[in-house]
């Protein structure tokens, strides 16, 4: 059986009267869910639905009630939880990444601040070193 191509299968129905042999022609395909066979046409012929990537799915449902069995409902329903699952995984690394970028901020805002008074003391000796020589120069001359 091919998974690509609709299977056949051929019925051959006798008319006694003409003795003319008549084939019809039957098309079957897989369920891409739960691999059940779909019979897509003739007599008794199974419900299905095809979606936009032309996947087959059964479906049984009588009218006015819930269905009974829904492989395009289950279908997509398991996509999401693939979906959701490696979604929540890339923002949780995400989220991570920034707690990261953020610790790593405050440490440095840290540092800055203790080498703040370091720095001033420094700049303030100086400055004041500076405006000793501006005054011995002024003097000397």
């Amino acid at each position: 059986m091919s998974d690509l191509a609709d299977l056949i299968y051929i019925r051959i129905s006798i008319n006694f009267q003409s003795m003319k042999i008549k084939k019809k022609n039957i098309f079957v395909h897989k369920c891409d869910y739960c691999n059940r066979v779909l019979t897509l046409n003739g007599p008794d012929y199974d419900t299905y639905v095809i979606n936009a990537e032309h996947k087959y799915f059964c479906i049984i449902q009588t009218p006015g009630k819930v269905a009974e069995r829904d492989c395009l409902k289950n279908y997509l329903e398991d996509k999401k939880k693939k979906n959701e699952y490696t979604i929540k995984k890339r923002l949780d690394k995400k989220e991570e990444k920034q707690k990261e970028k953020k610790e790593e901020e405050e440490q440095e805002k840290e540092k800055r601040l203790e080498a703040r008074p370091r720095v001033l003391a420094k700049l303030n000796a100086l400055a004041q070193d500076f405006k000793q020589r501006q005054f011995k120069n002024r003097h000397q001359r």
